[in-house]
């Protein structure tokens, strides 16, 4: 296998399949056509003396001033140059699968490899801030990163798989691939949401090349001791048993009880009967900035104005980036790969919430107070070596949108952390 440096220099190196350049705008007709259906917009009524405004869902004032603004204000031509340009992007296809990524080397002799990898409903453009301050930080102490941003198959500009059960471990065993396509034998890994579970993959399936992974969400099962699932569940509120809780943890779990009782309705639809679904939001610009907007208003950090936590035009550009794709439908396909629907309706635990990772790979987490699934320090710890644990003051579950700079600065050090104790070893 190639070095990196070597790798980088040839990007025909590590397999059949070329890694080409890869550019993407959206056409005058596809423009044309997507203000001619926001134009066409059938808008349904809205109670009046609610609550909340989001209360039923996603608030038909805020949707209209949207699509209104992705219609008549939002310049295609100036965002998609800047996503397109900024870092290069790429295609290939690896184990039979076609890729887009972004590949950024730094200029940094010592930099490590790492890949970042997006969620459902983002995409590549969610790290594009935090991409200068992990390749080229300013501060010569932090380490700095070679970065691999692939689209997960089936978003954007990763076409769709076309294999029945194409899921977390199949998109591990791809990112895999492609690192080593590239030449990075060992290396790191990063994500939240669906690139948390990847995160996950990679380490149970891959741990002598991916040796240490970085999540800003993790799911786990509630640990089983000798007296069953329910009863340590209540051990556990009641301050007593094997995983005494703190305080604030306590309150965590509540709340992450909270989300997967009241707030999850997506997750059955998406896991149900995802194709049902797909056609009203493939063929509405304004159905799918509804179902979109709702998880990014839901799911960010604010005190009611998104706006304030990702600005409107990162917003629509992701939201454009699966309308112009028409990616929606393999996008919420993951779900019914992934998660299991038990017998009474709820959603079950897959697997992967109950494996464990080999000890070898080191496990970081960053806690951000706004993300939806919030687990305690010892059920984690049950299943994986974490060797990084923070807890961090501003922040929802789209960390790297919200908040690329407290991101980053948690990446950096927690692998700081690693190589000062000699805890992973990238050579």
């Amino acid at each position: 296998m190639a070095d990196p440096v070597s790798a980088a220099a040839n990007p025909n190196a590590g397999g059949d399949h070329p890694i080409l350049p890869f550019t993407f705008r959206p056409t005058q007709d596809q423009i044309a056509d997507l203000r001619a259906r926001l134009a066409a917009t059938r808008w349904p009524d809205q109670l009046q003396g609610m609550s909340h405004p989001w209360a039923y869902g996603t608030d038909r004032t805020t949707l209209q001033a949207l699509c209104n603004y992705w219609a008549n204000g939002y310049d295609f031509d100036r965002h998609f140059d800047a996503i397109m340009t900024a870092y290069p992007h790429f295609t290939t296809t690896v184990v039979g699968v076609p890729l887009h990524f972004i590949h950024v080397r730094s200029p940094r002799a010592d930099a490590k490899p790492m890949l970042l990898i997006h969620g459902w409903p983002g995409s590549f453009m969610e790290f594009l801030d935090v991409i200068p301050l992990l390749s080229n930080p300013k501060d010569a102490t932090k380490p700095a990163f070679h970065l691999v941003i692939p689209s997960l198959p089936g978003y954007v500009f990763s076409p769709a798989p076309t294999k029945v059960g194409f899921g977390t471990a199949d998109m591990g065993r791809v990112f895999n691939h492609l690192m080593l396509k590239l030449g990075y034998i060992r290396y790191l890994a990063q994500g939240g949401d669906w690139g948390s579970f990847i995160c996950r993959e990679l380490a149970i399936n891959h741990p002598h090349n991916c040796v240490g992974i970085h999540v800003n969400m993790v799911a786990v099962a509630p640990p089983v001791t000798s007296v069953g699932w329910l009863p340590s569940l209540a051990a556990v509120w009641a301050g007593k048993g094997e995983w005494v809780l703190s305080k604030e943890e306590n309150e965590w779990v509540k709340q992450t009880f909270e989300f997967l009782n009241k707030h999850t309705a997506y997750q059955h639809i998406q896991a149900e009967s995802p194709q049902t679904l797909a056609y009203a939001l493939n063929d509405s610009p304004a159905g799918l900035a509804s179902w979109l907007l709702e998880k990014f208003y839901l799911w960010s950090h604010h005190q009611g104005d998104i706006t304030l936590a990702i600005p409107l035009d990162k917003i629509l550009t992701n939201i454009s980036l699966y309308w112009f794709t028409a990616c929606i439908a393999s996008s919420i396909r993951l779900y019914k790969e992934h998660l299991v629907i038990k017998w009474d309706g709820g959603i079950g635990e897959s697997q992967l919430m109950k494996a464990k990772v080999p000890p070898s790979v080191v496990v970081g987490v960053a806690n951000f107070p706004k993300e939806i699934l919030k687990m305690p320090k010892a059920w984690v710890r049950h299943y994986m070596n974490v060797q990084h644990w923070s807890v961090l003051t501003r922040g929802g579950h789209f960390a790297a949108l919200e908040e690329p700079e407290l991101l980053a600065e948690d990446v950096q050090t927690c692998v700081k952390g690693w190589i000062e104790r000699k805890l992973i070893n990238l050579d």
